[in-house]
This record gives structure tokens, C-alpha cells and sequence, in this order.
């Protein structure tokens, strides 16, 4: 009798050949900042994204498990990798601070051109995806 492989298998067939680079976006409620940057940088190839906040009660919390599946962490603020390093098992080298404050909302312009920015100086290239997140918002 012969075994059928489950759609799972397949899946993770597939990740492992195009490799994506797996990054969590961290803000503090997972309300603005680091769902504007999941959603930004998800529409770049290459890349599997997820957001979380930090503190009690946000939107997603961030948990060991997320931090063990990203391959980068971009926190908004150093007090967010101050955090992580004091509660969770993390490496500090793998916490990127983007030094963006909690002053804007989810996919304000300007927010989204300043992730994209901070992130070119990280060496990715999200400046295409800028104009197709605006059409996606309006």
C-alpha cells in the first residue's frame, strides 16, 4: 500500500526551497507600528513577517516561541529590546531598534516611508512596496 504525503509535508517542502527570511516587527501593543511594518514588508518577496507588542494585554503578545521562529527582530524603540533581553531568550544581535516613537497610527504615510526607510538602512529594499501598500488602505 502506498503512503500519501499530507498537504503539511508539502508545505514545508516548499518554505525550505524559497527560504524566506522570517522577521517579527515588535512594537508596544501591536496596534500601529509593528502591524503597519508586518503588513509593509509582507509584500516584499522573500520575506515571512509577523508583529507582536510588548506590553501586557497587547494585540499579540510577543511570546519565546515567536522569537525563536524570527531570524530578525525589529523593535520601534530601545526600551522594547531593553525587554525582551530582561524576560525572553534572545540573542541582543538579533534585535534590530528602528527608533521609530508611539506617535503615529496603522498605515499613516508617514509611518509607513519611515519603516521603509529605517529598514533600507538594515539593507532591505522595501521603497516598492511603499505605493502598493497606499492602494491596498485606500
Amino acid at each position: 500500500m502506498r503512503k500519501i504525503k499530507n498537504n503539511t509535508g508539502i508545505e514545508e517542502q516548499r518554505a525550505r526551497k524559497e527560504k524566506k527570511t522570517r522577521v517579527l516587527f515588535c512594537c508596544a501593543a501591536n496596534m500601529c507600528r509593528s502591524p503597519t511594518g508586518e503588513h509593509l514588508l509582507g509584500l516584499v518577496k522573500g520575506y515571512d513577517v509577523r508583529s507582536v507588542g510588548v506590553c501586557k494585554g497587547a494585540r499579540v503578545e510577543v511570546s519565546q516561541k515567536l522569537l525563536n521562529w524570527a531570524d530578525v527582530v525589529f523593535v520601534m524603540e530601545y526600551w522594547m529590546k531593553e525587554q525582551l533581553l530582561l524576560h525572553f531568550r534572545v540573542r541582543a544581535d538579533k534585535i534590530k531598534v528602528l527608533g521609530i516613537k508611539d506617535r503615529h497610527f496603522y498605515g499613516e504615510p508617514e509611518l509607513v516611508k519611515t519603516i521603509a526607510d529605517r529598514l533600507k538602512r538594515q539593507g532591505i529594499d522595501a521603497a516598492n512596496a511603499v505605493d502598493e501598500f497606499a492602494k491596498r488602505l485606500s
